[in-house]
């Protein structure tokens, strides 16, 4: 019974921490997406700043915005600022 008991717990708290990282998934990439609309690359910035500054600049999003770079990075399309 105390081993079903633990199954139980160990399953309820992976379905947690699962719904938890899907739930931060969405809100990165609505922000994400709002920095990426932004008109210039300043705004971009002002927006990142201010999520900084509002400390929503989570781990979820900062892994978003470093991939995407990357991979813009890597690209043959990409200018050199």
């Amino acid at each position: 019974l105390i081993n079903l008991r633990l199954t139980c717990l160990a399953a309820v708290q992976a379905y947690d921490n699962a719904s938890e990282s899907v739930e931060a998934l969405d809100a990165a990439e609505l922000k994400f997406k709002e920095i990426l609309n932004s008109p210039s690359l300043g705004e971009a910035c002002k927006k990142i700043d201010a999520l900084a500054e509002k400390n929503q600049l989570d781990s979820a999003l900062v892994l978003m915005l470093t991939k995407a770079w990357s991979t813009a990075k890597e690209s043959t399309m990409m200018k050199d600022e």
